[in-house]
């Protein structure tokens, strides 16, 4: 069995020291190493699995198409008068989604019509203020 001792008065120059200080050194490498490639690891193993249930999705869709194309419902359970419920309702969201809208915009208009207005009037008379007293010492 050989020492460390044994190697590290073979090399001249290195001490036990030194040599301990070398091999802890090339460990702490090591370590990082297999914790860096850990982590690559699981992020390929994420990607990969990723990618196999976008590729089932795809899957399912294309057979739902099949199913349309050939007149079937295919994996949708649900009847064209369900279809058309909620596509009428999806319809009175987006109607009420844009009058809300409209609504808010004017709102926020007014509002900043109104904080103008407020403010000009007060600058109006803080002038008519500061008018007075220039007068006022600038007369004297």
């Amino acid at each position: 069995m050989i020492k460390i001792t044994d190697i590290s008065t073979s090399i001249p120059g290195l001490d036990t020291n030194q040599m301990m200080f070398m091999i802890f050194i090339v460990l702490v490498f090591a370590v990082i190493y297999l914790i860096v490639r850990e982590f690559r690891l699981m992020k390929t193993v994420n990607k990969r699995l990723e990618m196999e249930l976008d590729k089932q999705k795809l899957e399912l869709i294309a057979e739902d198409m099949q199913g349309r194309r050939k007149g079937d419902l295919g994996l949708m359970l649900m009847t064209l008068d369900q279809l058309k419920e909620i596509k009428d309702v999806a319809e009175d969201v987006a109607t009420l989604e844009r009058d809300s809208l409209a609504l808010e915009t004017a709102v926020e208009t007014r509002m900043r019509r109104l904080d103008s207005g407020m403010k000009l009037k007060e600058m109006g008379k803080m002038m008519e203020k500061i008018t007075e007293n220039e007068s006022r010492i600038f007369k004297k």
